[in-house]
């Protein structure tokens, strides 16, 4: 403030033994004058980057400024000064950097920075700011996520793209899936860093189990502040499918003879086909499968022969079935009947209804002394003797 004094002279002047003089001075002092760019706005700043301005401090005062402490606040960081007070001349100035280093979380930050020194008027406040923007994850993948037909023992893998659409990296912690037939990469480290505007193929694989439609969820979980971000997925595992062509009916054969059919069995389905048995549902003499190739697995549009050869020796016809075994989920088991008659007129004389105790008489005739097969070929045998049918 002003500061005031009386200067009183004493003389010997009669007229003005004692003049007072009044004497007016304002002490000097130095005053903080501070300047920074963009109005203490560090602008877009990144968790774990950092960003540096330079802080003007200007005297404007009459006197020395000394500045006896330089105090930050929260994520803005005043500079390091090794001894205090620094001085600053009439009119001089002095340069310090002020650093904005985000921690968390992501959005507008606001702070100050405080001078202390012997300025008259007090402590200065600078007010700094600054925005930590955050990372964008978007997760893409082809059609809509259809990983389509795939055959089970097979596999197809589609790539989800994981991009950022932020100004700031994207840390990835995990992806996982919530179906064991939709398999994630393994990943040893984690996390995985996504530049911005960048993006990482993740291969997502397809393996079905079990036959039919499938559907599970992609999630991946990041520091985006809408984490986690799912997207869904979906496939198809289609069955092979039992397809069984040709004559089963055989009609009559003569006594003594044998007669045969041709089956087909195919696989009409998109993918494989396991057949695991074909036998007859009851066991005879007079019924045999020839040439048969099962156990076998058919690949779609494929087909395997089975003959079935008929012996004409029952003195009654009695229908049997073929029973087809496979991994066909709509018709594991397919019955096929087949359908014969012995003819037994074919030997001269007519053993349809032969008196008791004349069956094998008849047969071993026939056998030996029948002409040529007028219906199926010749396979007489010592089974002609025996019927041991089992069911």
């Amino acid at each position: 403030g002003i500061e005031a004094a009386t200067i009183r002279i004493i003389s010997n002047d009669p007229n003005a033994p004692v003049v007072d003089l009044l004497a007016t001075g304002i002490i000097g002092s130095g005053r903080v004058s501070t300047a920074i760019v963009q109005a203490g706005s560090f602008g877009d700043v990144c968790l774990g980057a950092k960003a540096d301005q330079l802080l003007t401090i200007n005297n404007r005062g009459t006197c020395p400024l000394s500045i006896s402490n330089i105090i930050g606040s929260l994520e803005f960081l005043a500079p390091s000064v090794l001894s205090y007070p620094l001085l600053v001349g009439v009119g001089d100035s002095i340069d310090v950097v002020v650093r904005f280093q985000p921690s968390a979380p992501f959005g507008a930050k606001a702070g100050t920075i405080t001078i202390v020194s012997d300025d008259p008027a007090g402590s200065h406040v600078v007010p700094v700011s600054g925005f930590v923007p955050a990372p964008k994850a978007n997760l893409m993948i082809a059609n809509a996520g259809s990983f389509g037909d795939v055959c089970i023992g097979s596999f197809a893998d589609e790539p989800l793209i994981v991009t950022n659409s932020g100004k700031c990296t994207l840390s990835v912690t995990g992806v996982s899936s919530t179906s064991g037939e939709f398999l994630v990469p393994e990943v040893l480290p984690y996390p995985i860093t996504i530049g911005p505007g960048d993006a990482l193929p993740v291969p997502i694989r397809f393996k079905p189990l079990s036959f039919g439609a499938k559907a599970a969820t992609i999630t991946v979980t990041s520091d985006d502040p809408a984490s986690p971000n799912s997207i869904n997925v979906s496939g198809e595992a289609p069955s092979g499918k039992l397809t069984v062509a040709g004559s089963t009916t055989f009609g009559g054969v003569s006594a003594g003879c044998c007669a045969d059919r041709t089956l087909s069995i195919c696989n009409t389905g998109g993918c494989a086909l396991s057949v695991t048995s074909v036998h007859f549902r009851r066991k005879s003499r007079r019924w045999k499968l020839l040439n048969s190739p099962f156990p076998a697995t058919l690949h779609p549009g494929s087909c395997l022969p089975v003959v079935i050869q008929y012996r004409a020796s029952e003195k009654c016809p009695r229908p049997c079935e073929v029973v087809i075994e496979s991994n066909d989920p709509v018709t594991p088991v397919k019955y096929v009947e087949v359908i014969a008659y012995t003819i037994w007129e074919a030997c001269g004389r007519d053993c349809s209804d032969p008196a008791p105790g004349d069956d094998n008489d008849c047969r071993r005739e026939r056998c030996g002394k029948c002409p040529p097969c007028r219906q199926g070929y010749p396979c007489c045998d010592d089974d002609d003797d025996d019927d041991n049918d089992e069911h």
